[in-house]
Parts: structure tokens; C-alpha cells; sequence
């Protein structure tokens, strides 16, 4: 399911969200390695609004992004926020004008291509597997990684 697939691309990833994520559209977000949002930008997961329980990353993904208590509230409610707020609680890397997200996710995606790609890939792994991990354990694998 694509769902899965997008966090575990060895390339890093740049959602740009211009409209609502809601609930799939806000689990493929969350597997993002970026959230890059515009003013006009809404988001909440509405599984428990739709009765439904979460299988690709809302309740998995959310509390490692935004903390359990934010996920919580974004979760049991369904509420939506804007894309100020999701800044503020850490659910989006930056927020821009619509005429100018485009441009901003270009620019940072050129960034990114300035590096070497393998060594990015090894980054990303390391830095995912780490944030779910304990510290010891992450420490670990950053010792252990190695560039291509």
C-alpha cells in the first residue's frame, strides 16, 4: 500500500500541502520527510469521525510528530486546524503563501540535491530508525552507518 511504501523510500520526501489532509491524505503527509504547507492548508485525522480505526500512520505517526497530548486531541475529536497552528505544534516544517509553496518546496528539494544522494539516504535511515529507538540504540546506528 503506498500508505507504507513512502516512509521507507530511500530518498527523502516532500509532501506540499496547498488544501485539506484529512485523514489518508494526512497518514501520506506523516510519511513525509517534510510537511511544507500553505496559509490555505487544513489538516486532522477523522478516523474516529468516520468510525473507522487507523492503519497507516495517523496514531502511529502523529504522536512521534506533534507529542501524545496534540494527538490525542487531533484524534479523538476530528478537529481540523489550520495550517498556523500546525506549525506551531510542529506538524509542518514551514507554511508560505499558495503562490509561493511551490516555489519553496523547489527550493528546498535543490538544497537537498546539492548532496550526495547516497549519503542523504544513509542520513534518512539513520535518522529514522533513531527517532524510534532509544537514544543508546541510536547512537548505535549512527556509529554503525556507513557512507557508500
Amino acid at each position: 500500500m503506498l500508505l507504507d511504501l513512502v516512509p521507507n523510500l530511500s530518498k527523502p520526501i516532500i509532501a506540499a500541502v496547498n488544501g485539506a489532509a484529512m485523514t489518508g491524505g494526512l497518514e501520506l503527509a506523516l510519511g513525509c520527510d517534510f510537511i511544507i504547507a500553505s496559509t490555505e492548508a487544513r489538516f486532522a485525522d477523522t478516523h474516529t469521525r468516520i468510525g473507522a480505526l487507523s492503519g497507516s500512520g495517523a496514531t502511529s505517526r502523529l504522536p512521534f510528530t506533534v507529542g501524545v497530548r496534540w494527538s490525542k486531541q487531533l484524534s479523538y475529536t476530528g478537529q481540523v486546524i489550520d495550517a498556523a497552528t500546525a506549525l506551531r505544534i510542529g506538524l509542518v516544517n514551514q507554511v508560505h503563501p499558495p503562490e509561493a509553496l511551490i516555489g519553496q518546496v523547489q527550493e528546498l528539494a535543490k538544497r537537498i540535491a546539492l548532496h550526495d544522494p547516497q549519503l542523504v539516504g544513509v542520513v534518512k535511515q539513520v535518522l529514522d530508525e533513531g527517532a524510534c529507538s532509544t537514544l543508546a540504540n541510536a547512537q548505535l546506528l549512527e556509529k554503525s552507518a556507513r557512507h557508500p
